[in-house]
């Protein structure tokens, strides 16, 4: 569950009561906002200097410092998140569209979590640590398109991977990192291979780095050179290629 503690934070922060500009709330997606007269809304993510979030069907916005005030003044309380509920007091972190503990847990209560999962609209399933991993596959969220894996034995975080296996670039991406060394541009038409060892870049322009620890690999059914997947790079990805081979599921 969240770390952040509202009491404490509203009692650390005398400005809240004088009007003063407050962008700092640490809602998540998911928290629920529960109002006096019994209504409430649903936080879909921060943006800007506040948080939108959804009433009934109806998308609305409202900056940091009126989520502080509604809660500071009593006229409204931060309810238990969907997450919590699904994970049932079980310790997890969020990134993006994915929530995941790394607690090793029995196999009865890892099917509780992934019923509680699949019940909310969301996909479950068990981690490679032990625990389980839950995705809004529903949101509208960059990182969808990206495959979020959990470090193991650790709660600070993890891999991002790409979902497919083999993409062209539409247009070039800038600050690319080869053999951990070198930084550059990927040109238009760079074939990117998806693997399981790692993300290789293909173009005759980037033979050039090859090196003794950084090979440049010519094989029937993949080629190129090892590029850093930084999570940046991988969406960039996204937005400036076209899937030439989808992973069958």
């Amino acid at each position: 569950m969240s770390d952040f503690n509202l009491k404490k934070y509203i009692s650390n922060n005398p400005l809240l009561n004088e009007g003063e500009e407050i962008n700092e709330m640490d809602l998540r997606k998911g928290d629920v906002i529960k109002f006096k007269d019994g209504s409430k809304i649903r936080i879909v993510g921060p943006k800007g200097d506040g948080f939108d979030y959804m009433d009934g069907n109806e998308k609305g916005h409202h900056p940091a410092k009126w989520f502080a005030k509604m809660l500071s003044t009593g006229k409204a309380v931060l309810s238990e998140g969907l997450m919590d509920d699904i994970f049932g007091g079980i310790p997890y972190k969020t990134v993006g569209v994915v929530s995941f503990t790394t607690v090793e847990l029995p196999d009865d209560v890892k099917e509780r979590i992934i019923m509680r999962a699949k019940k909310a609209g969301k996909t479950a399933k068990p981690n490679i640590t032990g625990g389980v991993t839950v995705r809004d596959e529903g949101a509208l969220n960059e990182e969808e398109e990206l495959t979020f894996t959990p470090s193991s034995g650790t709660m600070a975080g993890g891999t991002f991977s790409l979902n497919n296996r083999k993409y062209e670039l539409t247009s070039p991406i800038k600050n690319v990192t080869i053999g951990g060394r070198y930084v550059t541009t990927l040109p238009k038409g760079t074939i990117l291979y998806n693997l399981a060892g790692g993300l290789l870049a293909d173009h005759e322009s980037l033979k050039k780095f090859e090196s003794r620890s950084s090979q440049y690999f010519d094989k029937p059914n993949y080629s190129g050179i090892m590029i850093r997947k930084d999570k940046e790079v991988l969406n960039n990805i996204i937005n400036n290629s076209k899937v030439l081979e989808f992973y069958e599921n």
